[in-house]
């Protein structure tokens, strides 16, 4: 067993590090985001948040935590997850040991604004409380939903998951309540919430549980105890509940957004419904009382409109208005992960010849965003269609002599914008090298004919 512990272990290193490999084999970003003063800066803002998320938790379920002099909880160690550690990790923090507790962050979501720092820091703070106070054994007895569902209660974060978890729902009719004990991902944390939503509602069960729970009891008798609901029929219960409250959030949206969002899923009336959203999404940018705090109506308008491709003149109109959202609006209050945003903006503004505003975004993405593996991958190609609006040439050598795992069609393109290169810092063979190549290649019609073009224009103006 020992052996085949390391084998796996092995493995799923090997795996990691070959996903990051790609990575690794690109030139140092145009310009770098995330210094090492930012890295302990946002740990420090984490230690100076845990002290009140625990001090809560004492209030609530009058269990101290026995503290050092600092007032720091004993036995409590909180830090940023290695780059290894990030990638090996689903979640944006993990929470580990009971005698002694280690709190681990993800940097990355935190630093990009992609999760909220303090109800991040207190669901985590959950989960160590809980540790610190029941055994391995109680703590492994207690249903994952429970654990989840708790933390999420306790540090505010229902609406948080509630808004994505919504947009899945309506934008693609997926299942988002599945059943407390059904196999569980991070997307059920919305459902696990839900749970001990609706056990609040029972004259302030939830707490109580929980209370129990802590002192050693085991969570469906407490739950009977305080319900009188027995674990088949409190699992009944809390889904018809989860059911009731989606359909409830469904009904409250206008009578225009619902048919609109009957209507995205139409080809006939897709752009219909696009064109809905984004005219609501701008309406919201200055008539919404508090972009920190979205109707759901906005939130859904946003959501959707960045689904949406845009061609030059709709580009010119959204691009404004999804810049205002990433200033304003948190990206976990809209349903969608943040890169995705980034990315719209970096494509609308590589359309609209914006190329200093592409090159940033895209470098974000590429600095910033390792949760979003296919965004974070394809931005080097990004950065590099920047460096060449901006005829940065020498970097733009540098970041088109990466090939790996390219596909014929962009290693023509890459070859393309190599020649332009070339031909920018006045080494014209090396161009018309490159030019050849890609005029007489078939992978790509848009540069072989480019690239013929450029052909004809330096024998045109050679001597």
């Amino acid at each position: 067993m020992r052996i085949r512990g390391v084998l796996f272990a092995l493995i799923l290193l090997s795996s990691t590090i070959a996903k990051a490999d790609w990575l690794d084999s690109f030139r140092e970003p145009p310009r770098p985001t995330v210094a090492k003063q930012k890295l302990q800066e946002l740990e420090n803002k984490i230690k100076a948040l845990v002290p009140g998320c625990i001090a809560d938790l004492e209030k609530k379920f009058e269990l101290p935590w026995k503290r050092q002099e600092s007032g720091w909880p004993e036995r409590l160690h909180v830090g940023l997850m290695s780059k290894l550690e990030a990638a090996l990790s689903s979640d944006v923090a993990a929470t580990h040991g009971h005698f002694l507790v280690r709190m681990n962050f993800d940097p990355y979501p935190l630093i990009n604004g992609n999760a909220d720092l303090k109800s991040t820091v207190c669901h985590e703070s959950v989960h160590a409380y809980f540790r610190h106070h029941m055994s391995l054994l109680r703590y492994l007895r207690f249903p994952r939903w429970a654990r989840e569902g708790s933390a999420v209660y306790l540090s505010g974060q229902l609406r948080e998951k509630e808004y994505r978890a919504l947009f899945r729902s309506f934008a693609n009719g997926a299942m988002v309540i599945n059943g407390l004990e059904d196999k569980h991902t991070l997307e059920d944390l919305f459902e696990d919430g839900l749970a001990f939503n609706f056990l609040q509602e029972d004259g302030q069960a939830a707490v109580s549980i929980l209370r129990q729970v802590l002192v050693g009891k085991e969570l469906y008798d407490a739950i009977k105890e305080d319900t009188g609901l027995a674990h088949n029929d409190l699992l009944l219960q809390t889904q018809k509940y989860a059911r009731t409250y989606v359909e409830q959030r469904r009904s409250s949206l206008l009578p225009a957004t619902l048919t609109a969002i009957k209507e995205w899923g139409s080809l006939a009336t897709h752009q219909q419904a696009g064109d809905y959203f984004v005219q609501k999404m701008k309406d919201g940018l200055t008539s919404e009382p508090n972009l920190a705090a979205p109707s759901l109506d906005f939130a859904m308008s946003v959501a959707f409109s960045l689904q949406l491709a845009q061609n030059k003149e709709g580009a010119l109109l959204v691009l404004p208005m999804f810049k205002q959202v990433e200033a304003a609006v948190p990206s976990y209050l809209y349903g969608q992960n943040l890169a995705l945003l980034r990315n719209q903006i970096a494509d609308l503004s590589l359309k609209t010849q914006q190329y200093a505003d592409a090159l940033a975004y895209y470098t974000r993405i590429y600095n910033e965003h390792p949760e979003t593996k296919d965004l974070q991958k394809a931005a080097p190609a990004g950065i590099l269609r920047s460096l060449v609006g901006l005829k940065n040439w020498q970097q733009v050598l540098l970041w088109s002599k990466n090939e790996k795992d390219l596909d014929q069609s962009t290693l023509a393109e890459y070859h393309y914008y190599r020649g332009l290169a070339y031909r920018g810092l006045k080494k014209d063979k090396k161009a018309k090298k490159l030019f050849s190549e890609v005029c007489k290649s078939e992978q790509n019609a848009e540069f072989k004919v480019k690239a013929c073009q450029e052909l004809i224009s330096q024998n045109a103006v050679r001597p």
